[in-house]
C-alpha cells in the first residue's frame, strides 16, 4: 500500500488566497461534487449533510452559496481541490502499479483548525467524491481521545488504518476488536523495538488469534474494551452477554511489572523525546487538545460458539451477565488458559476456585444477580477459552 502524500493541508489559514484560488472560490461548485451529494444524500456523514442543509441544500451555486463562508465551508472548498490533485497522482501511479493507496491526516477539532483541506474525518465525503483512486483516509492519532477519532474515520465505507500513533497496545487491541482495524503503525517504533515492549507482547497474543479475529470481524462476533486513567471501567455486549471490564493489575509496561521494567513502557512523546505530543505547531491550535493518554488495561472478546468465548486481556478484571431473556445470573462453566497454534486451541491449565472467584460475598452477589466469579488478567497479555451457563 502506498501513501500518496504526507499530511497535506494549509496550516495557519482557512484557505488559499492566491488569485487562482479566489477565482475558483467565486466560481460554481463542480458538477461532479453536486451530483455526488445528490446521489448520496441519505448516506452523507452528518457534518457534510448539515453544512449543505444550513446553506439551503442548493443544487448549484458558488462555493460560498452552497457551503457558506465559515471555516467549515472553506475547508470543504480546500478539500475538494487537494483531493482532485492527489487523485490524479494516485491514478497515474495505479496505472503503472495497481496497489491500494491511502492519505493520512494530522487532526484538528474542525475543518481548517489545523490543516484546512486535509483528509479529515468531517470531510470524508468530499475526498471520496473527488478522489476515487484513493482507497483509505487515515488518521494520525496523537490525541487523548483515540477512540473518538478512530470511530469518526471508520464510517462512510472508509476502512480504519492508523499510519501514525503512539506505541500503545491497548488502543491497538481495541481498534482491531471494535473497528476491524487493518493496520497500526506507531511512529518511530523501530528505534526501540524489541520482543519485550508492551506492544510486542500484545502482538504475540494477537498473532495467535489472527485467524479467529479475521473470521470474527466478518461475522460481527468480536468486541473489545480499553481502559485509561480517565476511563476506569467499560462494558461490551457479545453473544448474549455483557462483559464488565474494570481495572486490575497494571497493563503490560506499567508500574506493576516490577522494578526491572521501570520506564520500559510506551514512549510518552509523539515523535521522540524532543517532540512531546506532536510539537508546538499542533498544540498551539485555537482549541488545544490534551496529550495522548496511555491505556491502562485492555480486553478482546471473540464469540466462538453458543455460550463460548475466547478472551485476550491485560491488566483487567472481567465479570459477565446475561443480556437476553432467561435466567439472570451468568456463571463460569469452564475456563482454560492456553494458546492458539496454527489456529488450533491448545489448552493449558484449567482454572477454578480462587482463580475465578473475584468476590466471596456470595449472598450479596446473589442479590445483584452475580455469581462472584470472573476473570483476572495480569500485566502480561494472556488468552483464555471459556464457556458459560446461566441460572
Amino acid at each position: 500500500m502506498m501513501q500518496v502524500e504526507n499530511e497535506v493541508g494549509v496550516r495557519g489559514a482557512l484557505r488559499d488566497h492566491a488569485p487562482e484560488a479566489e477565482k475558483a472560490l467565486n466560481g460554481p461548485v463542480p458538477k461532479e461534487l453536486m451530483d455526488y451529494l445528490a446521489k448520496n444524500r441519505d448516506s452523507l456523514i452528518p457534518e457534510i449533510s448539515r453544512q449543505w442543509a444550513d446553506n439551503g441544500n442548493k443544487s448549484s451555486g458558488t462555493w460560498r452559496e452552497v457551503f457558506g463562508g465559515d471555516r467549515r465551508g472553506d475547508g470543504i472548498f480546500m478539500s475538494w481541490y487537494y483531493a482532485r490533485y492527489m487523485d490524479q497522482v494516485a491514478a497515474a501511479g495505479k496505472a503503472e502499479y495497481p496497489i491500494p493507496t491511502f492519505v493520512n491526516a494530522a487532526l484538528g477539532d474542525w475543518v481548517g483548525q489545523y490543516s484546512s483541506g486535509a483528509a479529515l474525518a468531517d470531510t470524508l465525503n468530499i475526498w471520496q467524491a473527488a478522489a476515487p483512486h484513493i482507497d483509505i483516509l487515515s488518521p494520525c492519532i496523537y490525541r487523548s481521545v483515540f477512540s473518538e477519532w478512530a470511530s469518526l474515520f471508520h464510517r462512510a465505507g472508509n476502512p480504519l488504518f492508523i499510519p501514525e500513533t503512539q506505541a500503545d497496545p491497548g488502543y491497538a487491541v481495541w481498534a482491531f476488536g471494535e473497528h476491524s482495524l487493518i493496520g497500526f503503525s506507531p511512529f518511530a517504533y523501530e528505534r526501540n523495538a524489541s520482543a519485550d515492549t508492551p506492544l510486542a507482547r500484545a502482538y504475540s497474543a494477537l498473532e495467535q488469534l489472527a485467524p479467529l479475529v479475521l473470521d470474527a470481524q466478518s461475522k460481527g462476533a468480536i468486541a473489545a474494551a480499553v481502559l485509561s486513567p480517565d476511563k476506569r471501567a467499560d462494558s461490551v455486549g457479545l453473544g448474549g452477554y455483557t462483559f464488565e471490564v474494570s481495572q486490575g493489575a497494571p497493563a503490560a509496561g506499567g508500574a506493576g511489572r516490577g522494578a526491572a521494567s521501570a520506564g520500559r513502557g510506551m514512549p510518552q512523546g509523539g515523535r521522540g523525546a524532543d517532540q512531546a505530543g506532536r510539537g508546538a505547531e499542533e498544540t498551539a491550535a485555537p482549541t488545544a487538545q490534551s496529550p495522548f493518554t496511555p491505556s491502562t488495561g485492555y480486553a478482546m472478546f471473540i464469540s466462538t460458539g453458543p455460550d463460548e468465548f475466547t478472551v485476550m486481556g491485560s491488566g483487567v478484571r472481567i465479570t459477565m451477565r446475561p443480556n437476553t431473556p432467561g435466567p439472570k445470573t451468568a456463571c463460569l462453566l469452564t475456563v482454560e488458559e492456553g494458546r492458539y497454534t496454527d489456529g488450533r486451541w491448545v489448552a493449558g491449565r484449567r482454572l477454578n476456585g480462587d482463580d475465578t472467584s473475584l468476590n466471596y460475598s456470595l449472598s450479596e452477589q446473589a442479590k445483584l444477580n452475580q455469581s462472584g466469579q470472573g476473570l483476572r488478567f495480569a500485566a502480561e497479555p494472556g488468552i483464555v477459552h471459556l464457556t458459560l451457563y446461566r441460572y
